[in-house]
């Protein structure tokens, strides 16, 4: 509404809120109209293809007995709350004449011309679509619908009979989005067919796979009631001993009985009484780390929590258990090619069970309903993998059956059904169903997208809405559905959605969540799920609305992708992703740099941008003289490293997104490594045993914050010098440009219409942002630059005006665009909306005052580019329609196909990806041929939504004219050394054309890296010179020697000289040296190209070692005396070591005994403070302190 207009209070019955109907009305609205008026071109399914499909399915296809009684059973248990919905969805005299309803099917306008089509939260999506080689396939495979009603009441619970939330929907003109994901996403694939049903019969994809499963043991486990945790426990001692998954034979059925209880009591002990090994578990020194990780107690309380709420009992608020949720418990296993790659085998590795981020689906189904298949790059990028036919079977591990429902990246999901395997065969369940129990795939998938109901979406797209169950998230609030209330969406003259994706939320939510969720500063809007919808939930404009004590969301109809006729709780929570905040300073990739330069931005201005960074990045781990100093290289260290976040992440667990922090990165683990029989550690955890970390960055910080410099520390200086060589040489490897001046937040449109078309609103909650003066502010004011990732065309980055209205002065941590004009802002910047977009904006007057725009043209589609593809766009009715005489099993199949259309690899996306890096840098950013190519990759990279299929003579053409080798600024040094080797790497692209003698920018920048690198390494390798500083520290020796000066001052004062003095320092002495001796044998040349969790249990093992030595009762010592000679003597002999044979130092001392030298350390220096772990982790620098006041 606009500025001047005033909005009072309205009525339920205003608000069309009745107890079976929600309308509203809506704004007249033009269609939209489009520039070039191009049509897409779209084929159909050949009519003999079709008349094969259905004469392959109607003759082999058919249902089996067990399945004609499952049908005849479940197709009459209808939930009663979903009769009661769909009664009054038919009879229309239960709708109020005097209210204005809205018609089923919007209008349908003609297809626009796309920029980067629809696309949500790309994490979320799925690609299903195919590539050229569906235009040779012989039979085309299609999908049938579940039966709506073809689900357990038992097994889902009952249904609300409340309000059918698919009058939430308004028409809507449907017009462009522009979202892209990032290259490295395979093209979306359809069935071809190879995978169609009809080309493969039923029986071969029956076959039940087995993961671990024996008859005979199962009935064993049956009959003791053995809990899942250990049932899973035999199950990974057999995949990983033996290569027969039916091979139980080691287990030894007398030692079951012991492993009777809960999972708790169970689960831990399984492996060591079956194989009578230690798993190091019952190690209690870190008995913190595993408890961090140990998902046994968290199983037993999601049994508990069900028991009495089958439908409610994990989603966060049974009263029994308060502050809790279920679904954080994983069950993975890793996909093994035991064959070749043109005949592959597979088996599965089950790992260890442990404790995660939840979502929708594990929340409401319990955890131990869902396995996850890890499937390694080298299975999945080998053409004759095999995949898709085999995530096509069921899947049987200890009694259970499961089933493929998904697949998202490297990972497959399954569930777990219920179904019986008999005699080698999979059939229907013939057992009753409890509440407690799985219900049948169909159920599961109408259960989240019912078929019926979302007749009007691709099927494609259908299939991708499974990822909002999947989506890592925190249950908020469970609302009512009267408080889900309908909001009409702002559109353009040219049907353009100018609110796409943002809704509202009022303030009483917001406070209940921060309260939850312990948000130091309040949200102005929160990514969100619910019912079926996501996006962003921003704080009502309304004061209003914000008095009432209710938890209300307002939702769009561009939010709603899955509809609905009654909803159970899980589907009524706000599942939270992650709230509002802003960034600064943000960081620009290669694609803004050059579309910067490509607009004007002087390129020795863009060079001073790195320069600066660079120094600075430099300055802050090499300043170590003055009164701060420690503190301010204290405070680099830990942003350079990340280490405040990933300690607060560390504690939040599961948590962590939604509470603002990030994790570090795990490395990626050996695909061939089979041992996951003992405990291992967390990744980047610190060693409780030791007190060492495991990061470079936050051992650095330990040994700093005990009071060790790097002049007087050479284990400090080393460790130093190894984080600034890495972090400068990633920095110079990444053409990394911090720019201070700039931030980046969520986008959200402008609530009350007081911004122009070219404005934005751009405030922080805290006075962060840096201006070109100097000092803070928390408002960015005057001529800015905004972009978005992707950013690969010239109109990617708009410069328009920061300004602040007073109405807007409250919605902090967001950008704020205007919702004037023809078109949504935002979808200028790479076709984005406000579903959880980030927006970055730059005001450094280095960058915005040469900027210009570019001709907005480039944010439209090239005309007739939709002649390179063929189009394959079926919509869930024509699958209903044209499957109709499939068998149930074959329409399951069928559906599978689309769900896990991303287990095949495909390329495209990288080679039309490395085609527009060609163009750009051969002929030009604003080249005819660059323009299309980024449309090109665009439309493989969101196949899922457009349907497009590059046809072959299109993508031979293209490679025949940009196959060449990448530009050299775009390889990496490790890919050179490799092309080096090759006599058909080619040669390198150069420019032609108009472009032929002017200097691309990342050439500029290379150069630059190269003699500013050069300078800088050789000004490191200067400061951190070894023999310049002393290597053995008095403080560290003094313990030790003082006992040995002791001793003898005993012998000489009393003229004694007792036997069991000597003692104690020899076997304290003996201690350390077989410990040394051990540490230089484990820790060889290749250790650190070790993953890190092999490093961190080598590690925690000698640290164990080392502490467990000697004993009080042999040296009548208290154990505190103990540690502290045994620290400083190891200190003392390792030093005696390097000088006896001139040798470097070496860390020893260090990684078993960190924490016991540091306190040596700081008691030496003078007052000091002990604090638990718990406390230090928590412990944040908000800034160096010379920069405090």
């Amino acid at each position: 509404m606009g500025s001047g207009d005033t909005k009072k209070p309205r009525t339920r019955k205003e608000k069309g809120i009745y107890e079976h109907e929600l309308t509203f009305t809506k704004r007249p609205v033009k269609k939209a109209q489009y520039r070039d008026g191009s049509k897409e071109r779209e084929d159909t399914i050949p009519a003999d293809v079709e008349r094969v499909v259905n004469a392959a399915s109607t003759s082999t296809l058919v249902p089996t007995p067990p399945q004609i009684e499952e049908a005849e059973r479940t197709n009459n248990i209808f939930p009663l709350a979903r009769q009661a919905t769909i009664a009054a969805d038919i009879n229309p005299s239960v709708n109020d004449a005097s209210t204005s309803t809205l018609a089923p099917t919007p209008p349908q306008p003609p297809a626009p011309s796309q920029c980067y089509s629809e696309l949500e939260d790309i994490s979320d999506q799925i690609r299903c679509l195919g590539s050229e080689e569906l235009l040779q396939i012989e039979a085309f495979a299609r999908v049938d619908s579940v039966p709506s009603g073809a689900i357990h009441s038992s097994s889902l619970g009952k249904r609300s009979a409340s309000v059918a939330l698919e009058h939430l929907e308004p028409p809507v003109i449907k017009r462009p989005r522009t979202t892209i994901p990032s290259a490295e996403e395979p093209q979306p694939l359809l069935p071809d067919a190879e995978t169609s049903s009809a080309a493969n019969p039923s029986s071969a994809r029956d076959i039940p796979f087995i993961i671990a499963h024996s008859d005979h043991l199962q009935k064993c486990f049956d009959s003791r009631k053995l809990s899942c945790g250990v049932q899973w426990e035999i199950a990974r001692l057999v995949t990983t001993k033996r290569e027969d998954p039916t091979d139980f034979s080691f287990i030894p059925i007398d030692c079951l009985d012991s492993l009777k209880g809960s999972n708790a009591e169970s689960a831990e002990k399984t492996a060591k009484l079956i194989l009578d090994i230690d798993t190091g578990d019952s190690k209690d020194v870190n008995a913190r780390e595993r408890s961090a990780k140990l998902p046994w107690k968290e199983l037993d309380t999601e049994e508990a929590a069900h028991l009495n709420n089958p439908e409610g009992g994990g989603l966060g608020f049974n009263p029994d258990f308060p502050g809790w949720h279920g679904g954080k418990v994983h069950f993975c296993a890793r996909l093994k090619n035991i064959g070749t790659a043109k005949l592959p085998q597979y088996k599965f590795i089950l790992e260890r069970a442990a404790l995660g981020p939840s979502c929708l689906f594990t929340r409401r189904f319990m955890s131990e309903r869902f396995l996850t298949i890890k499937v390694p790059k080298q299975i999945l990028n080998n053409p004759n993998n095999g995949l898709l036919e085999l995530f096509l079977r069921p899947f049987v591990l200890t009694g259970r059956v499961f089933r493929a429902f998904y697949a998202k990246d490297e990972n497959v999901f399954m569930i777990e059904t219920d179904e019986i395997m008999d005699g080698g065969t999979i059939h229907a369940s013939r057992r009753h169903t409890s509440s407690m129990g799985p219900c049948s795939l169909q159920a599961f998938l109408s259960w989240h997208n019912p078929l019926e109901l979302n007749k009007n979406q691709v099927i494609t797209k259908w299939a991708s809405r499974f990822a909002l169950g999947l989506s890592n998230s925190v249950p908020g609030l469970c609302l009512n559905l009267e408080d889900i209330i309908p909001e009409v969406e702002i559109i353009s003259s040219e049907g353009s959605e100018m609110t796409d994706g943002c809704g509202y939320i009022n303030r009483a939510a917001l406070q209940r969540l921060r309260k939850k969720f312990e948000w130091h500063e309040f949200p102005t809007a929160i990514q969100f799920r619910l019912a079926g919808c996501k996006g962003l939930l921003m704080l009502h404009p309304d004061d209003t609305e914000n008095e009432s004590d209710i938890p209300r969301v307002w939702i769009r109809p561009s939010q709603r992708k899955i509809k609905y006729n009654g909803l159970d709780p899980a589907q009524l929570t706000i599942d939270v992703l992650r709230k509002s905040y802003m960034k600064t300073p943000t960081r620009l990739s290669t694609e803004v740099i050059i579309n910067l330069a490509e607009n004007g931005v002087p390129h020795k201005n863009i060079v001073e941008l790195f320069r600066d960074g660079l120094e600075e990045h430099i300055a802050g781990l090499t300043k170590w003289d003055g009164p701060n100093a420690m503190f301010d290289l204290y405070c680099q260290v830990a942003r350079v490293g990340g280490v405040i976040s990933a300690r607060l992440a560390r504690e939040a667990g599961g948590e962590a997104r939604v509470r603002g922090y990030a994790q570090r990165e795990n490395e990626s683990s050996d695909p061939d490594d089979d041992d996951e029989l003992t405990q291992r550690s967390t990744p980047w955890s610190p060693d409780l045993i030791s007190g060492c970390p495991s990061s470079l960055e936050e051992t650095v910080m330990v040994l700093l914050d005990s009071g060790f410099t790097p002049q007087n520390c050479t284990v400090l200086r080393e460790k130093l010098k190894m984080v600034a060589e890495t972090s400068t040489k990633n920095f110079m490897a990444k053409y990394r440009i911090d720019v201070q001046m700039s931030c980046s937040a969520f986008v959200v449109p402008d609530p009350f219409g007081v911004l122009k078309a070219n404005e934005i609103q751009c405030k922080s909650s805290h006075q962060n942002l840096r201006t070109a003066n100097g000092l803070e502010t928390d408002t960015v004011l005057g001529d800015v630059l905004i972009t978005r990732n992707p950013c690969k065309l010239p109109t990617d980055i708009q410069k328009v005006k920061a300004v602040e209205k007073p109405e807007l002065r409250h919605l902090t941590d967001v950008i704020v665009c205007s919702i004037q004009g023809y078109r949504r802002f935002l979808d200028f910047l790479a076709g984005g909306d406000y579903d959880g977009d980030l927006a970055t904006v730059l005001y450094d007057p280095r960058l915005v005052e040469h900027f210009m725009n570019a001709d907005l043209k480039y944010s439209y589609e090239p005309k007739d580019l939709a002649n390179d593809f063929s189009r394959i766009n079926q919509t869930v009715s024509e699958w209903l329609e044209r499957t109709s005489s499939f068998s149930q099993t074959a329409r399951m199949h069928e559906l599978q196909i689309y769900l896990l259309g991303q287990i095949r690899d495909t390329s495209i996306v990288g080679i039309y990806s490395g085609f527009h890096d060609v163009s750009t840098y051969k002929y030009g950013y604003a080249d005819e041929r660059t323009w299309r190519l980024v449309y090109m990759f665009c439309s493989v990279l969101d196949a899922i939504k457009t349907g497009r299929i590059v046809l072959p003579s299109t993508l031979i053409e293209d490679r025949r004219k940009f196959g060449s080798r990448p530009p050299a600024w775009k390889e990496t040094d490790d890919a050179k050394e490799k092309a080096s080797l090759m006599p058909t790497a080619g040669d390198y692209p150069k420019r032609e054309g108009p472009v032929k003698h002017k200097r691309f920018i990342m050439d500029v920048i290379e150069a630059a890296v190269k003699a500013f690198g050069q300078a800088k390494r050789i000004q490191l390798d200067s400061l951190f010179v070894s023999s310049d500083y002393p290597v053995v520290d008095p403080d560290l020796t003094t313990p030790w020697l003082a006992a040995v000066e002791f001793a003898t001052q005993f012998k000489r004062d009393k003229d004694i000289d007792h036997p069991f003095i000597t003692l104690q320092r020899q076997l304290i002495q003996d201690h350390v040296h077989t410990v040394a001796k051990r540490y230089k044998e484990s820790i060889r040349s290749n250790f650190s190209s070790l993953r890190i969790e092999t490093r961190q249990d080598i590690l925690r093992d000698l640290a164990m070692a080392f502490a467990s030595g000697p004993l009080p009762s042999e040296v009548y010592m208290g154990e505190d005396e103990i540690a502290r000679l045994r620290a400083s003597y190891a200190y003392y002999h390792d030093s005696e070591e390097h000088k006896k044979y001139n040798t470097k130092w070496s860390r020893f001392p260090w990684d078993v005994a960190m924490r016991e030298l540091c306190a040596i350390k700081a008691r030496a220096l003078g007052p000091f403070k002990v604090v638990t772990v718990d406390y230090y982790e928590r412990f944040v620098f908000k800034q160096s302190s010379s920069r405090r006041s």
